[in-house]
Order: structure tokens, then C-alpha cells, then sequence
């Protein structure tokens, strides 16, 4: 086909190398957005592969400080993801990131990458939680436990006696609970 003959062929037609990938998600990530699906409740949605390009704004302050021009710092984190993102649904701002470290990330390569988007994501005040655990060994009461702490904090009411933040608080049987901020005036718990 010449030139002039592409020309009066639809754009729709026109073939492009692309195709519907079957492993968007590995078994093991499947299996952890199960689990995690089922251990926290609705007002959660899940983003999975995430681009950290997507998640982070780059601060034109830090740039110019550092001597760094906006597509740098930007090619650092476009082709970067993480594997969950845990989004207040009512907001629509990401909560924390979780991240399974499978055996992919044994590699000197993957540890580095690994380094990175930890530091990048404490900078940026984003918590990054690990699953170390295999997917076999998962038990969702022990692993997601500094997860849903944070999310439990997050989402802490006012305290309805004096309207002040509500902390997330553990009595000597580890049972979880609220209390008032201002706990020496306002004894209020939840």
C-alpha cells in the first residue's frame, strides 16, 4: 500500500501493535487485592499498578533549589509504580500504597527501585507498607495490621463531647479503641 493509498484507509483500521496483556496482575498480586479487598471496608477503593508519576506532583521549588530540570525528575518516576494504592473514596486522595515484595525484588536492580520509592514516598508523607509474607503464608489479621491501623487513624471521628480529633488507642489486651485527643479534660472513647 503507498503513501496515497494509507491516506483513504480509516483510522480505525490502521493496526497497531498492541494487544490485551493476560498477566496485567500475577497470581500473587491477585490473590493480595482479594485479601485486601475483603479486610477493608467501602469507603476504600483500590487503584492497582499505580504510576507514581500519577500519585506525585512535582514541587517546582525543590527543582530549581536542586538545579534540576522538571523532566528529570519527572523521567525518575514515570515508569515506576506501585502495586495498591488504598483511595479515600469520598476525597479521592491516596491514603497509603502497598507494595508485595515478591522474589522479583531480590534482584540489586529491584532493591535499588525498592530504596527509591521508599524514600520518594516518605518525602512526600505517602505510607508505603510492604508484604513481605508469601502469598500462601498471607494471614490478613497479622500482615495488614500496620495497614489498617493507619487507615483506622485516618478515618478517626471527632470526639462527639468536644468535636477534637480522635486517637486510635490498644488496653493491655490489644483491643482497639478511640479516645478523645484532649483526653486530660475530655474522657470521651469510642
Amino acid at each position: 500500500m503507498g503513501p496515497d493509498e494509507r491516506k483513504d484507509v480509516p483510522q480505525y483500521i490502521m493496526r497497531y501493535p498492541y494487544k490485551v496483556s493476560p498477566n496485567y496482575l500475577t497470581a500473587a498480586e491477585t490473590k493480595l487485592l482479594q485479601e485486601l479487598r475483603k479486610y477493608f471496608d467501602n469507603r476504600i477503593v483500590f487503584g492497582v499498578k499505580s504510576r507514581m508519576a500519577d500519585l506525585l506532583d512535582i514541587d517546582n521549588k525543590i527543582l530549581e533549589s536542586r538545579s534540576l530540570t522538571k523532566y528529570t525528575a519527572l523521567r525518575a518516576i514515570a515508569e515506576k509504580h506501585v502495586d495498591f494504592t488504598l483511595i479515600d473514596i469520598d476525597k479521592g486522595v491516596a491514603i497509603c500504597c502497598v507494595e508485595l515484595d515478591d522474589i522479583y525484588h531480590n534482584s540489586y536492580e529491584n532493591i535499588q527501585k525498592d530504596v527509591f520509592k521508599d524514600e520518594v514516598f516518605k518525602e512526600c508523607g505517602i505510607p508505603l507498607f510492604r508484604i513481605k509474607t508469601k502469598i500462601k503464608d498471607l494471614v490478613p489479621a497479622r500482615d495488614f495490621r500496620e495497614i489498617e491501623n493507619y487507615v483506622l487513624e485516618y478515618f478517626a471521628p471527632k470526639c462527639p463531647v468536644c468535636g477534637k480529633p480522635m486517637l486510635l488507642k490498644h488496653d493491655r489486651y490489644n483491643y482497639r479503641f478511640y479516645a478523645c485527643y484532649d483526653n486530660r479534660k475530655c474522657r470521651k472513647t469510642i
